[in-house]
C-alpha cells in the first residue's frame, strides 16, 4: 500500500491550481503597471520604485523559511488561505496608496505583498510536493 506522499491527489490539486491562477492575475498586472503608476502618476523617484519591488523580494524571503516550517506542520492549505488574503489586503492597500497618492504607503503595502507571496507560494509548493508522485512533480509545478 503507497503511503499519501506517494500517491496523485490530483482532484484536491484542483483548488490550488485555480487558486494560483487568481493570485497570479494580480501579481502579473500590478507588477507591470505599478512602476508607471508610482513614477508618472505618483511622482516617484527611481529609488522610491525600486524600494516597492525590494521589499517585495525582502518580504517574501524573509518569510518564506518561517512559513516552511509552519507549512511542514500540516497546515499548507492554512498557509495558501492567509497568503491570499494577505496578498489581498496588500492589493487593497496598494489601491487606496494610489488614490490618496501616498508612495510610502505604496511601499510599505509592497512588503506586505511580499509577506503573503511567502506564505502563498510555500503553502502550494509543500502542497503540491506531498500530493504528488515524484515521476509527475515536474508536470504538477
Amino acid at each position: 500500500m503507497e503511503s499519501t506522499s506517494e500517491t496523485s491527489d490530483w482532484s484536491s490539486l484542483k483548488s490550488v491550481y485555480n487558486s494560483a491562477f487568481v493570485c497570479s492575475l494580480g501579481f502579473f498586472f500590478v507588477s507591470f503597471l505599478l512602476p508607471i503608476i508610482a513614477y508618472d502618476t505618483m511622482g516617484a523617484s527611481g529609488t522610491q520604485v525600486a524600494l516597492i519591488f525590494a521589499l517585495l523580494t525582502l518580504g517574501s524571503a524573509i518569510f518564506s523559511p518561517i512559513v516552511g516550517k509552519y507549512a511542514k506542520a500540516e497546515k499548507r492549505r492554512i498557509s495558501i488561505f492567509i497568503g491570499s488574503s494577505i496578498r489581498g489586503i496588500a492589493y487593497l492597500g496598494m489601491t487606496g496608496s494610489i488614490w490618496f497618492n501616498s508612495i510610502n504607503f505604496l511601499i510599505l503595502n509592497s512588503l506586505l505583498w511580499g509577506i503573503g507571496a511567502a506564505f502563498y507560494w510555500v503553502g502550494m509548493d509543500a502542497e503540491i510536493s506531498e500530493r504528488v508522485i515524484r515521476e509527475n512533480r515536474s508536470a504538477a509545478f
